[in-house]
């Protein structure tokens, strides 16, 4: 399969003129476009430079997280069917017999223990965490019916790996760097779940750009979620 990023630069191309300003934190980087809609990537605690490159390249680990802030921002506006306060823990996912997240989500794995569901979640940084099941990473993915993906995957290039290890479950797309796009269902993505910000809200960039996580922007936006129409494969 072709890198997801890749195809996004290849079908909806890079424009730095069209971005007015940036913000960047060691926890996430943010852009904002001239229009005023506002993105968002995670950064995993590299904190990214505050120029705005003229030419970009989809392989380049600082550029992916400048590109998928740049599409978020970009697509997360452009799509019309779109549900508002919408999360993971909405669905009905005492169906599905082995639930498996690839990233860590307190607040949704808290949930899901007052609802009695069991689930096993998959975390390169939090190795200190007997609940990871990283050692056991292809194992836990093969047998997944439902596949919880962390949007830092799209970032960081693993997304692909993490499909094909596991063929045979329902995957979604959960974080505030996700790309709300139907494209994703070329890779076999059910829904994406991610935010939407007011345009223009300084806030959002100020937070970050102090170097803050997600519970201190993430109400400043709204959940929503965007369902992919088909499973087709590129």
């Amino acid at each position: 399969m072709q890198d997801f990023l890749e195809y996004l630069y290849e079908t909806y191309g890079y424009d730095h003129k069209f971005i007015r300003q940036i913000a960047s934190g060691e926890r996430y980087f943010a852009v904002e476009l001239i229009n005023g809609n506002i993105g968002v990537c995670a950064t995993l605690g590299e904190k990214y430079d505050d120029q705005i490159p003229g030419e970009i390249y989809p392989e380049v680990y600082r550029h992916r997280v400048l590109l998928t802030a740049y599409y978020n921002a970009l697509l997360n506006y452009r799509v019309t069917e779109i549900h508002e306060n919408k999360d993971i823990t909405d669905l009905d996912l005492k169906k599905y017999r082995h639930v498996v997240f690839v990233g860590k989500f307190d607040p949704v794995f808290e949930k899901l223990r007052e609802q009695g569901i069991s689930f096993e979640y998959i975390d390169l940084r939090a190795i200190d965490d007997p609940d990871n099941q990283l050692d056991n990473k292809e194992k836990v993915l093969s047998r997944a019916d439902l596949l919880v993906i962390s949007a830092t995957a799209i970032t960081n290039g693993s997304l692909n790996e993490l499909i094909e290890t596991s063929p045979y479950s329902e995957k979604y797309i959960l974080g505030p760097s996700s790309v709300l796009t139907p494209d994703l269902a070329r890779w076999g993505i059910k829904a994406s779940f991610g935010v939407q910000f007011k345009p223009y809200d300084s806030r959002v960039l100020g937070v970050i750009a102090q170097n803050y996580g997600t519970r201190y922007f993430l109400h400043k936006g709204k959940k929503v979620m965007v369902r992919c129409e088909s499973t087709e494969t590129k």
